[in-house]
This record gives structure tokens, sequence and C-alpha cells, in this order.
């Protein structure tokens, strides 16, 4: 069993005045520099990777917790996001490539066979010197979706792509390894979720004609973008879907210099006719670059879990931090109520992420009772965690707290004085759907010399590194946050009113070093 931890001793302190219900939730540390992305169903698998600072190959890679055998490296590298089936049997994850390390490729795990890469199937295989990277396993575990890569790797031009091993007799002209199609020529996509059939992939895409990315679907191998109740384009920093795709839910894509994104969710009755719910955000977030990011949704989307953004400024001014929590939405066709996770847990009479300073949730099971994700908790060690709630989570506080579904993301924006406004609306940001990647030597003060890191867009990727030219893809984590899975340096980049990057945190596990950029024409 786990040993007991810092985070399990918080989470048996109960607050006084608590309300009554039939369970409290549990909650179990699943190892430090653990990024954990899925649970089953059942809430008996988790899985993630573990990058470190300095980390040696062995300990780095895909992990697996169980509740038997804790959090164990089962190999794999730690880019793509790591999934697990609903039955918790198989894992979709990413492998170093045979020839070529870089050259990745997509992959299956099970306990009793291994490893299968998607070239060991007697099926058609990805093109010769194309990566693969899985980002998503069918809930039937059979078939996967990503990203693939067309050399020179290094070149961020990433696609979609989806894995079907299907037999002959089943549909036939889609099996083995295939790309999707873009929305048009110079546009970028990746695919995040897949139905069991393997008839449809969600995902993400650029229009070519901006950097914001947008909500798309496969279906049978057509993309669509998906649009809220009023044409306008649904952000696609992040999408997910219940096990036919039916429901599908995702946020960020937009620029928040005027008004928060928020995250929404698309669901499709039996006759194909769709409804777009926005969520409105938790009364007590911060507004200030507030985005929303959906991660995870129960098969009847009356549960939908993610993790909000915010730059948080110090009292009394200085240099901003970029903070994450998570949140839980909870409702009805019609609309429902947001809730803060850590206040949501502490209503039912748990403290475990007090006094963390980042909380990310990035997975649940089907019926929402078992969540998973990770954060940093007050020392900066970041920390895989696991919550069992006991049974599906309902709505707390009154009937003032559930908010009907808006038509469209369109909040109050926070106040601006005159000159930022005018400095705003000189470029629109864009024409505010655009959002400024981070670019250029970020450093602890203006002179040369000295400790820095340099970030560079690539396609749709961000490279960084701490040399110009040995610069790794960095791994996109939501909200202005990446993961460097050379180094294991966490980046945290802050924002001004205007959407215009001023500054980075760079953390190592258990310690943080603020760097920033000479603001110079921004």
């Amino acid at each position: 069993m786990p040993r007991p931890t810092l985070l399990g001793l918080a989470c048996a302190a109960a607050i006084a005045g608590a309300p009554a219900f039939a369970a409290v939730p549990v909650v179990t540390d699943l190892g430090e520099s653990n990024f954990v992305q899925s649970v089953s169903d059942d809430g008996a698998v988790a899985v993630g990777v573990r990058v470190l600072y300095d980390g040696t190959p062995g300990e780095q890679g895909v992990t697996r917790w169980t509740a038997a055998g804790g959090t164990q490296v089962i190999g794999g590298t730690t880019g793509g996001f790591p999934d697990v089936s609903a039955d918790g049997g198989v894992i979709a994850a990413t492998l170093p490539g045979l020839d070529d390390a870089n050259v990745t490729e997509a992959a299956f795990w099970t306990q009793a066979g291994g490893w299968k890469r998607i070239s060991d199937f007697p099926l058609i295989p990805a093109m010769p010197g194309w990566a693969t990277q899985a980002n998503a396993i069918s809930a039937n575990g059979e078939r996967l979706a990503g990203v693939t890569v067309p050399p020179p790797i290094d070149f961020g031009n990433i696609r979609a792509f989806s894995f079907n091993p299907d037999t002959w007799e089943d549909r036939w002209a889609d099996y083995g390894w295939q790309e999707l199609p873009r929305i048009r020529k110079g546009s970028f996509g990746e695919a995040t979720a897949i139905s069991d059939d393997g008839l449809i992939q969600a995902g993400i895409s650029t229009t070519g004609t901006s950097s914001a990315f947008h909500a798309v679907v496969w279906t049978d191998g057509r993309i669509r973008q998906l649009y809220d109740g009023t044409g306008k384009a649904l952000g696609g920093e992040s999408v997910a879907c219940n096990r036919d795709c039916s429901v599908i839910v995702g946020g960020g894509g937009g620029n928040s210099m005027f008004q928060p994104v928020l995250a929404w969710r698309h669901v499709t009755d039996g006759r194909g006719v769709a409804s777009v719910c926005h969520f409105n955000p938790e009364t007590t977030a911060d507004t200030t670059a507030l985005r929303y990011y959906a991660r995870a949704t129960s098969g009847s989307g009356n549960i939908v879990a993610g993790t909000y953004y915010y730059d948080e400024v110090p009292p009394g001014g200085g240099w901003a931090r970029n903070v994450a929590k998570g949140f839980l939405w909870i409702g009805d066709a019609n609309g429902g109520t947001m809730h803060e996770l850590t206040a949501y847990l502490a209503g039912l009479g748990v403290a475990p992420f007090q006094d963390w300073l980042n909380v990310n949730i990035t997975g649940m099971s089907d019926d929402g009772r078992y969540l998973v994700g990770w954060g940093d908790d007050a020392r900066g060690v970041t920390r895989g965690w696991h919550i069992d709630f006991g049974e599906t989570p309902v709505a707390t506080g009154g009937k003032e707290d559930y908010t009907a579904c808006p038509k469209r993301s369109r909040l109050t924006p926070p106040p601006m004085s005159g000159a930022t406004v005018a400095a705003a609306t000189s470029d629109q940001a864009s024409a505010a759907g655009d959002r400024e990647l981070p670019f250029g030597r970020f450093a602890a003060g203006t002179s040369r010399g000295g400790a820095a890191y340099v970030v560079e867009p690539r396609g749709t990727r961000l490279y960084g590194g701490t040399r110009k030219g040995r610069m790794a893809a960095l791994l996109p984590l939501g909200g202005d946050q990446y993961l460097d899975p050379a180094s294991g340096l966490r980046l945290g980049f802050t924002r001004d009113r205007r959407g215009l990057v001023t500054g980075v945190t760079e953390r190592r596990n258990g310690s943080a070093t603020t760097t920033w950029r000479p603001r110079g024409k921004d």
C-alpha cells in the first residue's frame, strides 16, 4: 500500500462544520514528479509520466499506479499524454524510435504482454521517418489517436493521426495508421480523443490563418470545426470526449485580454442536433488572464472536470505568477454549478490542497467518482494525486450558484486603464483571437551572459532550452504552462493586459527561479 505522506495526513483532517455526506473523499499521493493524466473507470489504475530535473534514463517515463503496487515506471518516453482504457488493462503511450530515438512511435502496453508498437501490428504502418505520439486510447482499449510529425521532426509541423487495428471483416478501408485531414493547407492538428468504434476522433487544429487553436472532430475521416449556438468557433487548446464522442468538452483557444476564455460542452443527440454550453467561472476566480480548459467528461456530460489558469500579481506589485486551479462543473442539459476543487473538497470535510501552489485536474472516471491530476505542493514539489469521492459528485450550494448555459463565451472584461485600452486596441491583439506564443531569450536581467532560457515557436509547437542550438519540444500543460522533458524544467509564462508575454517562472522540483525578458517595444 502507498506509504502515508503529508498529502495523506492533510486529507485526514476534517473541517469543522462540514456537511454530512454519504461518503468522505479519499485522496492518495501518487508520488513526486508524477504528471498523472488518466484513470480507469473503477479507479484502480492511473497513468502519467514522471519527469525529473537532471533525471537519468530508467527513472523517467510512463507511470502506472495501482493501489496494491503503488507507482511504477513502465518505460516509454516523457512525450505525449499516456491514457488508460476504461477497465485499466491497456495503456496507450509513446516509445523511442527503434532506429532513431527522436522518431518516436505510439504503442500499447498490457501487463501480460508489455509494449507493442503500432508497427508491430500486421497492418498499415506509419510513413517511413514519421514520428507518432499517443494522446488518447479508446475506452475499450482497442484504438489510439495522437500526433504524427513528418520529417524533419524538429520543424513542429504536427498533424493528427489515428490507429485502428481492425480485422478484415471490419471496416477494412480504415485500419492501421492513418493521417487525419487538415482544415486547410498550412494548418496543423492534433487528435486528443477517440471513440470506441474508431469512427470519430476529436481534437484541436489551427485554421492556417492564425495561431489560435479551434476544436475539431473527424467523422469517418472528414474534418469539421465545432461552433457554439451563435456560430462562433469553439476554442480548442484542450478537447476530450466520452466513449462515443456524443459529448465533447474543451476550452482555451483564444486571447483573454478582453474577456476570460471559458470552457464548454458540446452535446449531440441521436438525430445529430448539437447543443453547446459555456461554463461561467467559479465566482471567486481571479479574472486576470483567466483561461479555462475542460479535460474530462462523465459519460452523460453532467460532470466536467478541468483546470483554470490566471496570473497572480503579489500584493503591492511585483512579478506575476501563473497559477493553476482545478474545477468541477456539475449540471444538467440546461446549465450547472462551477466548483473550485479545493473548496469543493473542503465542503466535504477534507483539505488536501489548501497551501499548494498549483492544482491541475487531468482525468476522470466515466461516472465522475474518481479524479486524478497533479500539482505543486507548498514546497514546490510536483506530486501526482488520486481522489475517490466514494460516489458520483453532486453540486453543493444554493440555487444562486447555478447558472444557465450562456450561448457564447462572453463575460464582462476586467477593468483596464485608458492607456492600456489604447495599446490593446491598436492591433486588437491580432483580432483578439490569436495568442502570441513566447519567443526569445528570457534572462534574470538586461545584461548579456548569466542564466537564460531560450524559447522559439516551430509550427504549433514551442521549443525551448538553455542554448538556442539545443532546444527540445516543450510539452504543453495548458494555460501558458509547459514542461521541458529533456531537462525536467517547468515553465510558467505570464502576460500583460494586451496578452503579450512579460516573463516566465522557471521551476525545478522543489525550487523556483523567476526570469524575465527586457520589455522593450512589447
